[in-house]
């Protein structure tokens, strides 16, 4: 019997004890499984992203592949690009492009501005324009003043040349020097990594019947300076003239003009459609 009494107890002590542990360890593995759970949680939202720093990464992806895409596809066909698409090219390629306005051209003129505008939208990449117009200087002022060189030393990865027609038939040059002069400058602007365009003067109501001593006007003029472009296999001629002429051809030109060499807003439109045109096409 005294034996039993003191049995007891310890009995009752060894009993308290394992409950005690077994809630320890209980509570214990809770608390990991909670810390567990939270790494997990924190994983999870760390893949995929929380908020507008996840879209943004997404979408960049989607970009980088969009961009990777449309490069292949553009070397693909290289030699069927237009001036848009070339220049997109070069930016996706370099991550910026740069186009040069050059010749007889004004850079402040509205039609020209909005133009350069819509190109600067399009243009994956930073798009830069640089101005080296010369409004109303002629072939030999052109050749004579070493323009070219001016614009070459600014490394543009396209050339947009305004050809000088009106100015030569102002000064009375002949065909044969202006072709000459036009070679000069078009020897230095034609380099391997520069895409060279000649842009025609739109028609001039003013200056169409209007000859010089060489009884030569300013079409007479464009048309010799398209065929000393042919000697250069990589020139591009813009037909702006000859487009617009074509697009007119059952109206009246003063239709599209202010006065006889300044066009109204129908004009400008009339221009900036048929550049809109020409620009997407092959090169």
């Amino acid at each position: 019997m005294k034996k039993s009494v003191i049995i007891m107890p310890l009995l009752f002590i060894a009993v308290i004890g394992t409950i005690y542990s077994g809630y320890r360890y209980s509570k214990e593995k809770n608390s990991n499984l909670d810390v567990n759970q939270s790494a997990i949680s924190s994983n999870d939202k760390s893949l995929q992203g929380d908020g507008a720093n996840g879209t943004e990464k997404q979408e960049k992806i989607s970009e980088n592949i969009s961009t990777k895409e449309r490069l292949k596809n553009y070397e693909a066909s290289s030699e069927d690009l237009s001036l848009i698409e070339y220049l997109d090219y070069i930016s996706l390629k370099n991550g910026q492009v740069t186009l040069a306005y050059y010749g007889d051209i004004n850079t402040d003129e509205e039609w020209l501005k909005e133009i350069t505008e819509e190109m600067d939208k399009v243009i994956s990449g930073d798009f830069n324009s640089i101005d080296h117009s010369y409004p109303g200087y002629d072939s030999y002022q052109l050749y004579i003043e070493q323009t070219a060189q001016e614009v070459t030393g600014d490394n543009p990865d396209v050339i947009i040349y305004a050809l000088p027609a009106v100015p030569d038939r102002i000064r009375d040059i002949g065909l044969t020097e202006t072709e000459e002069y036009m070679g000069y400058v078009l020897d230095e602007l034609v380099e391997e990594d520069t895409k060279v365009a000649l842009l025609q003067n739109y028609p001039l109501p003013g200056e169409e019947d209007s000859v010089n001593s060489r009884a030569l006007t300013y079409k007479d003029y464009l048309e010799r300076m398209k065929s000393k472009s042919n000697e250069y296999d990589s020139l591009t001629i813009i037909p702006l003239h000859s487009e617009f002429e074509s697009d007119i051809a059952d109206e009246s030109i003063e239709n599209y003009f202010e006065s006889e060499t300044e066009l109204n807003q129908a004009g400008k439109q009339k221009v900036i459609s048929i550049l809109d045109k020409l620009f997407k096409q092959k090169m």
